[in-house]
């Protein structure tokens, strides 16, 4: 089983919570990432860097990132994807970056984060409304290979609580377009 198996595989038996965010283990499985020489783009704003990376970043671990767009539009049919092919960045934050509750009414139909602390980290905090908001949300841990998708439709409040970032808080962003 390919690792594009196996991650599809977990989607699919991870139970969509009210906002119809799936959480799951399992992307790079046994292998680390590896932030790859050449980059599309790089973008620093305070306490956060982003390094936007090219689609074919993830061949190397055996990931068909088209394949899981594909699947991802299957199971997100009201998210109409322009592409298969997702815009990908690699994100590091130290603490202080403050991303409170917000939502999106973008072009980013639905928003896929891989996490890649290998000691517990800050997470992302998941809710359907800003009111006791860090109380009340769904939280995802920031470990090695934890995963979520959930769609970008403006209702689903998302944040992160910079004061408890550790060290460097590292992860994926993979966004499929409207």
């Amino acid at each position: 089983m390919t690792n594009t198996d196996q991650i599809i595989s977990s989607i699919d038996i991870s139970k969509p919570d009210y906002n119809n965010m799936r959480v799951w283990s399992g992307f790079f499985f046994d292998q680390d990432f590896e932030l790859p020489e050449e980059t599309a783009e790089v973008v620093t704003e305070k306490e956060r860097t982003q390094w936007f990376l090219k689609e074919d970043v993830f061949e190397k671990y055996n990931i068909n990132i088209n394949a899981i767009g594909e699947y991802m539009q299957s199971i997100y049919p009201d998210q109409k994807f322009s592409s298969m092919t997702p815009q990908i960045a690699y994100s590091e934050q130290t603490q202080g970056w403050d991303l409170g509750p917000h939502t999106h009414n973008n072009e980013i139909a639905l928003h896929m984060t891989v996490f890649l602390n290998k000691e517990t980290n800050q997470g992302i905090y998941v809710h359907n409304t800003d009111k006791e908001f860090f109380q009340e949300a769904t939280y995802v841990a920031n470990i090695f290979d934890q995963c979520c998708v959930f769609p970008f439709t403006g209702k689903e409040w998302h944040g992160v609580d910079g004061e408890a970032i550790k060290d460097v808080r590292k992860l994926l962003y993979i966004d499929w377009m409207k």
